[in-house]
């Protein structure tokens, strides 16, 4: 490279460095809101949908957060305050920290109901699952469809469902840390000396039986569906609990924008 070349390419990257400062300069200044506390992955302050609408997205999101690390999080506010959605969801994303850091794996689905407009902004490291074109196409034929027709879970639930078949393989969950062996294995040993006692007592009353799927004893409500239903198989609700908190993702401005 002669001395020419690199005095333009010199310029080039100086010129790009200023853009971002001026585009991080003027986003830090818009006033988006806090992130909720406690953490929320549903987030509707334009009061969209019904409570049983929020919790059931907020179900989904959490599930998905929790076997992917991807971080999913809607947004609905009643207004931009005369700013382009793409400088608020982009000022949004990076104050909350949608997704883990050093992943960038969060999403922000973002919607303006008096502006009647929508925003799917891409963290930096889901922009290879989630190009674009994908965001584009999600809410041209999903979400404003349903807007449109006042259908706002319905368009938020098929947007979410979209971006979860297309992001769902780019991580793994984080590896959790389990430093509950020794209570684990205490439990089990009072549950087993407990059993024993039980068997004991059903012996001498001559009052228990076998089927072909083992001792019934286990499928009775003081051992099979109190304990056994939720401490051995995990019982339905290993889905719900309160989401954790976002974990400091960064944006780098992919996404689309559209309305309806």
């Amino acid at each position: 490279m002669n001395r020419q070349s690199f005095k333009i390419l010199q310029v080039v990257v100086l010129l790009i460095m200023y853009g971002n400062l001026t585009m991080f300069a003027q986003t830090t200044n818009i006033p988006v809101p806090d992130a909720p506390n406690p953490p929320r992955l549903v987030n509707d302050f334009a009061k969209l949908l019904q409570e049983e609408e929020t919790k059931a997205l907020e179900s989904k999101l959490k599930l998905f957060s929790d076997s992917s690390s991807n971080q999913i999080a809607i947004v609905t506010v009643s207004s931009l305050g005369g700013y382009e959605i793409e400088d608020y969801s982009y000022a949004l994303g990076q104050k909350w920290g949608i997704g883990k850091a050093g992943k960038d794996n969060g999403i922000l689905v973002l919607v303006s109901l008096g502006d009647r407009k929508a925003r799917i902004e891409v963290g930096k490291g889901l922009e290879g699952a989630v190009p674009d074109l994908i965001s584009v196409e999600i809410i041209r034929n999903v979400l404003s469809p349903a807007f449109k027709q006042q259908q706002y879970y319905n368009g938020l639930n098929n947007t979410v469902d979209h971006l979860i078949a297309a992001s769902k393989n780019e991580y793994q969950a984080d590896p959790v840390e389990n430093n509950n062996g020794g209570l684990s294995f205490v439990i089990l040993l009072i549950l087993f000396i407990i059993f024993i006692i039980y068997m004991s007592r059903k012996r001498d009353s001559g009052n228990y039986y076998m089927s072909n799927r083992g001792y019934r004893g286990w499928n009775t409500p003081w051992i099979g569906g109190g304990i056994g239903g939720s401490f051995f198989n995990g019982g339905s609700d290993s889905g719900s609990g309160d989401f954790g908190g976002f974990g400091g993702g960064s944006f780098g401005g992919g996404g689309a924008s559209g309305d309806w």
